[in-house]
């Protein structure tokens, strides 16, 4: 079989000005090769000068975003190229994209060229021109609505002992709160905690609630029930901290968490590989930055009171070098279409033997033609499963108990747009139409203020499960009432609908509606439609995914059509050799694969490759 390499490929008119999640890969435009394989030979023409086939395209952006010029050239390689701006060279713009520095109004009206040359002789394109819009002033200065993130818990008391309650809470003051006692106010209970007076046997089974409250939403918390006992009541562990272990990068903490019920007064001493450790006192407890020394160590606490003493089961920490793989790989749609409006593809998840977090984030980004504002939607397949019911709301991490090794699909409506001050109110939500099987929660994303998600996951394992992701444009709304998340107040207006659907064969259909709030949202960025993109915890356990049956749909031509290029990421750990995509071959079929197993040839970033439909 021979490998023909073709030097120069580009998109004209590429250019991506979504924001990228901190700490994650959103693919830009890159140039690499493209990598096809042919059962036949092949022949070129001899020594030919460059000639440019594809010019630079004129662009338009709204400040501060960047524009992207490319051109594609033939001729004998290899080829080298200068870009120039207003006839000057710029400095390390040598390949067949340029993408400016971030564009101000004094960018506006710049005149770009590139000179192509080999051993032949040299070729300069014609002009393409840069318009800057001015960036839209923003008078916007967003208030966070309240969300509880720690439930007041149940108490045990010995009459006629206290009990007191509290919750926590994250969101713009004032804050303002107000304790229930089996659904009726309590006069003067307006504090983050709630102390009873003596109880009684008849407070036996009462139930406390917190309804939090700012100028955005109010919220209750899940009801807290008192128990009354004559006597103590020995401790009970009702949630370990982790089902077997936990996961962190080196240098960063780990925090382990247990819920005890018995009377009160608890009292708690954690332990590491058996040794009780200083101050370790409370119901949570966060280790200093760990360091390779304390890989595998274990971690328990022991919860006493009068009555008596309980000891959860020990949690083994798992310490990795580092996060790998933050590259991937996304479609090449043919003519980079501007009016992209449906992309698919399947996966399946081959191996997964993890036992550190893994994630391989599908992303997608949308549009309205003349606004600065992009929307995102994720469909996203974690090495671990978590387990919730629907509805629920909380900071960070979600709520839930978590398996590894048991992988889930996580499709997801972040709100990058509220939390960049763009938007004055939560504008991007989700629902589900199983809310047992794939049920939704919504929370704050690494805790950070006002980055609200809503994820719907699968609540089985999708080991082995092979299933069709179609993301398509749907019609608009006025109420999206059925999307409120949290109390969250939502944008007003008229909205638009897109479609998640996961097809699984036998398994069934699950179908997500996800809105936003711009009826003209009407298209996918073609430079960030169909994402594939990894975060990989440096630990034990193999995971490998494959994706295959690339599709889109275009408003021009609305019938699903195959793409067969493909370009890697262009952030990759760096070495290449224990972690990345590569092209397998499954039932006489390719399929791009993400994996961690060592001993594979992976592709080098920035790399166009091609598999056949």
């Amino acid at each position: 079989m021979d490998v023909l390499l073709l030097a120069g490929y580009v998109r004209p008119g590429f250019f991506s000005a979504a924001p990228a999640r901190p700490g994650l890969f959103m693919a830009g435009p890159a140039i690499g090769l493209l990598l096809l394989l042919s059962a036949c030979g092949g022949s070129s023409s001899k020594n030919p000068a460059p000639v440019i086939v594809a010019q630079p395209q004129t662009q338009t952006v709204t400040a501060p975003a960047t524009a992207t010029f490319g051109v594609t050239a033939t001729g004998a390689a290899p080829l080298s190229y200068q870009w120039n701006k207003n006839g000057v060279a710029i400095g390390g713009a040598t390949a067949a994209a340029y993408t400016t520095p971030p564009t101000t109004t004094g960018t506006n009206g710049a005149r770009f060229t590139v000179t192509v040359t080999n051993g032949y002789g040299s070729v300069t394109s014609s002009q393409a021109v840069v318009t800057v819009k001015p960036a839209p002033t923003l008078n916007v200065s967003p208030v966070g609505p309240v969300i509880i993130g720690g439930q007041p818990q149940s108490q045990v008391v010995v009459a006629p002992a206290n009990a007191t309650f509290a919750v926590s809470s994250i969101g713009s003051a004032p804050i303002t709160y107000q304790w229930n006692k089996n659904g009726s106010p309590i006069a003067g209970a307006v504090s983050a905690t709630y102390t009873t007076p003596p109880t009684l046997l008849t407070d036996n089974g009462t139930q406390f609630t917190v309804t939090v409250t700012n100028s955005v939403n109010s919220l209750t918390s899940a009801p807290a029930t008192l128990a009354v006992a004559l006597a103590p009541i020995a401790p009970t562990i009702v949630a370990q901290s982790q089902s077997q272990s936990l996961s962190v990068g080196q240098g960063h903490s780990a925090t382990f968490t247990v819920l005890a019920v018995g009377t009160a007064p608890l009292s708690y001493q954690w332990s590491r590989n058996g040794s009780p450790i200083n101050d370790a006192t409370d119901p949570t407890y966060t280790t200093p930055p760990t360091t390779g020394a304390d890989n595998n160590a274990q971690f328990t606490v022991t919860v006493t009171n009068s009555a008596g003493s309980a000891t959860s089961n020990p949690v083994t920490l798992i310490v990795t070098s580092s996060v790998l793989g933050l590259g991937g790989f996304q479609p090449v749609y043919p003519g980079n279409p501007n009016d992209l409006t449906g992309v698919q593809y399947r996966f399946q998840v081959a191996t997964n033997q993890s036992q550190a977090l893994k994630i391989i984030f599908g992303g997608n980004s949308l549009y309205a033609t003349g606004s600065p504002i992009t929307y995102n939607i994720e469909s996203n397949v974690y090495s671990g499963l978590l387990t919730f019911a629907d509805g629920g709301c909380t900071t960070f991490p979600p709520l839930g108990a978590y398996t590894e090794a048991e992988a889930s699909l996580r499709n997801a409506a972040p709100d990058y747009p509220y939390y960049y001050g763009q938007q004055t109110a939560i504008g991007s939500a989700i629902n589900t139409s199983d809310q047992v099987n794939w049920p939704v929660q919504t929370y704050l994303i690494d805790n950070t203020p006002n980055l609200y998600k809503s994820d719907s996951i699968s609540q089985s394992s999708m080991n082995g499960v092979e299933a069709l992701v179609t993301i398509e444009r749907g019609g608009t709304l006025a109420d999206v009432s059925a999307f409120v998340r949290c109390g969250l107040s939502m944008l007003p207006g008229t909205y638009r609908l897109w479609t998640i659907t996961t097809n699984m064969g036998v398994g069934g259909t699950i179908v997500n509606q996800v809105v936003v709030p711009d009826a003209d949202a009407q298209y996918l960025v073609a430079a960030a439609a169909g994402q594939l993109y990894s975060e990989f915890l440096n630990g034990a356990g193999d995971l490998a995914v494959q994706y295959w049956d690339f599709a889109y749909l275009t408003e021009s031509n609305p019938q699903w059509s195959p793409v067969t290029s493909f370009l890697t990421g262009n952030n990759y750990d760096g070495s290449g050799a224990d972690f990345g995509v590569h092209v397998v071959t499954v039932n006489g079929h390719d399929r791009v694969e993400f994996s961690n197993v060592t001993g594979n040839s992976y592709l080098p970033g920035n790399l166009l490759f091609s598999i056949a439909p």
